[in-house]
């Protein structure tokens, strides 16, 4: 009876978040009319091996850079640094700290996301080269994450966000919010990234780069290996599809393989391609390390660093399952949401 209550409860909570976020879905048409385009950028190296599909997997915090509800898998105290040098020759870095929220059984998250463009030559009114200007974009998040029993869990962020280009700036707000529903091997994920808020830009106004996105996976403890398929309704470019999968090996070594696809995209579309990932284990520090494969011909690479004290691999479960094998101590018997 109760997992037949959560899974409606669930249900319901994924059709509304559904619903809230496709009526602000527009579609290709809308590429170039929306500001911050580089939250539209992935970020997590441990997920961008998988292809960039992760948001119906229980994971840890590099999971929470999609989906919000992610985190509340987590039951420890994280943290992650990551760096990329993209195709374009632009820098793009992220950090990101989460754990549980004192002794209750929410979730919290912080995290940086910084993207430096470099230098880029002014024009006058007369496409005259002017002096050069530097161009960098910031967001700053807030995540918190409930679960609700063994199966349910809902996330949701707050981001500043902020663009600089020389003495040009533009300020705004933007919203994350997810949902994952688990049973056994199984996870189901939706997520809303970047809804609500806007920036504005020099007196204008300018709207978030949204994205719907649905994902299912398989997670199977006692082999090691992980499948996801994630479907993104962005609002500024083509849907795509995303495949991926990591098998890990005694939860110290985890290889990772995956495929996007923009759908109805043309021949040597660049963002089409594989991806490959690599994560070891030293110590309680994870080393990831990601590589991706555009139809053009240009790759790009990525690294990230994690502390995590305990088990960065192994499979999540929210932590009702686990409080349940042994007594809890007198200051953890009010949380019966113990993760993984």
């Amino acid at each position: 009876m109760a997992a037949r209550a959560w899974m409606r409860t669930g249900s319901a909570a994924l059709l509304a978040l559904g619903i809230g976020v496709a009526s602000a879905h527009a579609g290709i048409e809308s590429a170039g009319t929306r500001a911050a385009s580089f939250l539209t950028q992935g970020v997590s190296p441990a997920v961008l091996g998988m292809g960039g599909a992760a948001l119906g997997l229980s994971r840890d915090v590099n999971g929470a850079s999609l989906n919000p509800a992610s985190l509340a898998w987590v039951d420890e105290t994280q943290a992650v640094v990551a760096h990329a040098q993209l195709a374009d020759q632009t820098a793009l870095e992220w950090a990101s700290l989460a754990g549980r929220l004192g002794s209750t059984a929410t979730r919290y998250g912080l995290a940086a996301h910084y993207r430096n463009d470099g230098e880029i030559t002014g024009r006058d009114a007369n496409d005259q080269a002017t002096e050069d200007v530097l161009a960098q974009s910031l967001a700053l998040a807030v995540q918190l994450a409930q679960p609700f029993g063994s199966c349910l869990t809902v996330g949701g962020a707050a981001k500043y966000v902020g663009e600089h280009v020389g003495t040009a700036h533009g300020n705004g707000l933007a919203f994350d919010a997810g949902v994952q529903i688990r049973f056994g091997p199984f996870g189901l994920g939706i997520t809303g990234q970047n809804f609500g808020g806007g920036m504005r830009w020099q007196g204008s106004r300018w709207r978030m780069p949204a994205n719907l996105g649905l994902g299912a996976a398989f997670d199977h403890a006692t082999s090691g290996l992980q499948l996801a398929l994630d479907v993104n309704l962005p609002s500024t470019y083509e849907r795509d599809i995303r495949l991926g999968t990591q098998w890990s090996l005694r939860d110290k070594l985890a290889l990772r393989a995956g495929w996007r696809q923009l759908l109805g995209s043309v021949a040597g579309e660049r963002l089409n391609g594989p991806s490959f990932g690599l994560g070891l284990k030293a110590g309680s520090f994870w080393f990831d390390y990601a590589f991706a494969l555009a139809d053009q011909g240009a790759s790009t690479h990525r690294v990230a660093l994690q502390l995590r004290p305990g088990n960065a691999l192994r499979s999540h479960r929210p932590a009702g399952a686990a409080v349940k094998a042994s007594k809890p101590r007198p200051a953890e018997a009010a949380d019966h949401h113990h993760q993984q």
